[in-house]
């Protein structure tokens, strides 16, 4: 996973516009994406920004937490910080968690 690269890279070099969205600031899906592919860690955006929520993580959060989940025809799909991704029925996927105690907001599209 992309974002995951980005934070080990981060750790390595001490790199700060490296890492989780909530690391960099992120104030947005389409700015956090748009990095990741600045900073080639993704060749181009295919994600439709529509249809794949982004939670505002940080490093400091437990890596089972939810990063993002999709939408529309990819309602279901959550993937974890960890990177590990589940189809889940619909309901149990806008359940998925455990959010952090935070509970870092969803970042808009």
């Amino acid at each position: 996973m992309a974002a995951q690269q980005a934070a080990v890279d981060r750790g390595a070099t001490g790199d700060a516009s490296l890492g989780w969205p909530a690391d960099v600031e992120a104030r947005s899906a389409r700015g956090y994406l748009g990095k990741l592919e600045k900073d080639h860690y993704i060749k181009k955006l295919l994600v439709d920004f529509g249809r794949v929520e982004i939670g505002n993580v940080a490093q400091a959060d437990p890596e089972e937490v939810v990063f993002a989940r999709g939408q529309g025809l990819l309602e279901g799909l959550i993937v974890r910080k960890s990177a590990r991704a589940e189809w889940m029925e619909s309901e149990q996927a806008r359940q998925a968690g455990p959010w952090p105690v935070r509970q870092p907001a969803i970042l808009p599209p």
